[in-house]
């Protein structure tokens, strides 16, 4: 039982580390971190729950995101439980993705917090910067 236990109460979480802004002699930003969002869908979920919105969900995502449909045809037909439908997706369409799953209780769609790495001065200095 000891076992069990520990295996319900003890898990591995990655946390990632959050970068500061890198700043040049005379105080202008070379490198700066911003929050993005990725997008994703759970399959399983959709199929039990969210079924009768599938013609809804796959017109606004398309749009909104803008993918193609058979893309997120395909998402919704995969046999797991995420599946990726875009990545650095900015704060504003994330607030209309929002929007969407409250109204509808589309909840079979998924938001995860990111992170992406700006360059305002572009290439100056990027590969000493640490460009990514």
């Amino acid at each position: 039982y000891m076992k069990m236990a520990n295996k319900n109460q003890f898990a591995s979480i990655a946390v990632p580390a959050s970068r500061g802004t890198i700043l040049s002699a005379d105080d202008k930003i070379l490198a700066q971190s911003a929050t993005v969002f990725e997008i994703y869908i759970d399959p399983d979920y959709f199929r039990k729950n969210n079924k009768k919105l599938k013609d809804k969900i796959v017109s606004f995502l398309s749009q909104v995101l803008e993918i193609e449909e058979n893309t997120i045809l395909k998402a919704m037909e995969a046999e797991n439980q995420y599946e990726k439908l875009k990545s650095k997706v900015e704060k504003p369409t994330k607030d209309k993705i929002d929007e969407f799953i409250r109204a509808y209780a589309a909840f079979c769609i998924g938001i995860k917090e990111d992170t992406k790495r700006y360059y305002p001065q572009n290439s100056l200095a990027s590969s000493v910067v640490g460009f990514t």
